[in-house]
């Protein structure tokens, strides 16, 4: 059975992947927060965008299809295949 996993996590990076974190942290958020906190927001905002991403996929998907419209797609695909 596999363990629990807890809310940490442990990131190993080689001195110059840090140097290039630390150095954009500190642009963003200033010298007063941390790499930790600057790559914890990265990582909630991809996270939010894939959300919304799958709800906007999902609501485009439940659209009734409009037979008008594919028609006129399919005509200009036939009048100009490299689009």
């Amino acid at each position: 059975m596999a363990a629990r996993k807890t809310g940490d996590l442990t990131l190993r990076l080689d001195k110059a992947t840090r140097r290039k974190l630390d150095k954009i942290a500190e642009k963003r958020l200033g010298r007063k927060r941390s790499t930790g906190t600057f790559l914890k927001m990265l990582a909630v905002a991809a996270v939010e965008r894939e959300e919304r991403s799958s709800e906007l996929r999902q609501m485009l998907r439940s659209l009734p299809a409009d037979p008008q419209a594919a028609d006129e797609i399919e005509r200009r695909r036939r009048e100009d295949p490299a689009t």
